[in-house]
């Protein structure tokens, strides 16, 4: 997959999983720790956001640098597709069912970029 792509891709899921993360926010008001949790969520993942627009910018800038990569582009739809459910979810989940979402989440997203991407042996991220 055209490496483009893929970081389109990833932004897109950053973006979602903010969007999830703002959304508990917002349900779990009531409950001082866990609204604030999800709060540093939502921003946690807008920083992700951010570095993968910055990624991209570099691979625009240096092309020559990149190469395509092998993702499992169904694993990234998946994904996209649970966290719009999540956010239609209704009824809202418990407390305890959108911690269990998150860490799930969490879980899925660490995987797919670490396993589909290998960028940390680019010498222009390195430096």
């Amino acid at each position: 997959m055209d490496i483009v792509a893929a970081l389109n891709k990833m932004e897109c899921i950053e973006k979602l999983a903010s969007d999830l993360y703002k959304h508990y926010h917002s349900i779990f008001l009531d409950d001082a720790e866990a609204s604030y949790f999800f709060y540093k969520m939502s921003i946690e993942e807008k920083g992700h956001r951010n570095l993968v627009q910055y990624v991209k910018r570099l691979v625009r800038q240096n092309p020559k640098l990149f190469s395509n990569v092998d993702v499992d582009y169904e694993h990234f739809d998946k994904l996209e597709k649970r966290l719009n459910e999540e956010i239609k979810r209704k009824p809202y989940p418990s407390l305890s069912e959108a911690i269990g979402v998150t860490e799930e989440i969490e879980i899925v997203i660490g995987e797919a970029y670490i396993r589909n991407l290998p960028l940390a042996k680019n010498p222009i991220l390195t430096d």
